[in-house]
């Protein structure tokens, strides 16, 4: 791994401190850092048998930024999702954010018909 560089982890590490998905780098003064689950660790901690086994590949989404010197990933602007899962459950979550004040809307429809609703919008 280079340092301060982003990568994404393709396979956790047998002692599943290192964990499938989490971005993670490698600081100048070899910490490994983890946005999601270990927070930081330092090399001979993180660099032994049954620990050192993750693999990662660079990550395409984000990037390593800087905030006054502290080093945050920042979502690339060029990276497009073309997973249709994803997509689909963005578009749900979007339904849902738009949808959840549905009764404040529609209070004199039963809740019955509410539900129904949400049921044909399938975000119920």
């Amino acid at each position: 791994m280079e340092r301060n560089k982003l990568y994404t982890v393709t396979k956790a590490s047998s002692d599943n401190v290192i964990r499938l998905g989490d971005l993670i780098w490698l600081s100048e003064d070899d910490t490994l850092n983890s946005i999601m689950y270990m927070g930081t660790c330092l090399r001979k901690n993180w660099d032994v048998p049954g620990q050192n086994d993750f693999q990662v590949e660079p990550c395409e989404k984000f990037h390593l930024g800087d905030c006054h010197g502290v080093p945050i990933p920042l979502r690339n602007r060029n990276y497009i999702v073309t997973d249709e899962e994803m997509i689909e459950k963005a578009q749900k979550l979007y339904l849902i954010n738009e949808m959840k004040d549905v009764k404040k809307y529609f209070q004199f429809l039963s809740s019955d018909i509410i539900e129904n609703i949400l049921k044909d919008l399938n975000i119920a």
